[in-house]
Order: C-alpha cells, then structure tokens, then sequence
C-alpha cells in the first residue's frame, strides 16, 4: 500500500468536489472530511495533505470555511460555485 503523500492534491481536491457535488448541503471538519467524505477511497491521506487541498479549495472559492465559536472550522460547498464544480468533477482538473 501506499503512503498517504502519495495521493496527488488534484485527485484529493477531485474527491471533496465530488463528495461534494453529491451531498450539496454536507458541511464538517478536517476530521468529519477525512472519516465521512473520503471514507470509501482506497487510500487515506495524512492531514497536512488533507488541510492543504482543503486550503487550495478555500482560496479558489469552490469551498467555504466557516470557524466556530469553538475554534473548530467546518468546510462546505460554496453554492454559487455548484455548476462550476460539477464541471470539474466531470473534466481535467
């Protein structure tokens, strides 16, 4: 098996838009992303990985960030980007 670093941010990135795409209204954190989104994928990767697609999707807008009273950030689809990601799920990313 692979390391988790192995796994490219572009396919990373594919997996969250496309969990995403099917679950329009699904929001969570690093941990609920790695454990609930990415669960049927054959490899995991590390959360340093994780957090830097996660941020890459941030500063693109395709993802929102939403920090809680509580210091925990949650991660959702930003809706107006929703035709856009559905193109990249289905493209070249």
């Amino acid at each position: 098996m692979e390391p988790p670093e192995n796994i490219g941010k572009s396919e990373l990135c594919r997996r969250i838009l496309s969990y995403l795409a099917e679950h329009p209204q699904a929001a969570d954190t690093i941990e609920g992303i790695a454990q609930w989104w990415l669960q049927d994928s054959p490899r995991q990767p590390s959360d340093s990985r994780l957090q830097e697609a996660l941020n890459d999707l941030t500063a693109q807008s395709l993802i929102l960030a939403c920090r809680a009273a509580n210091g925990h950030v949650s991660y959702s689809m930003n809706r107006e980007k929703e035709e856009e990601i559905g193109r990249l799920v289905k493209g070249p990313f």
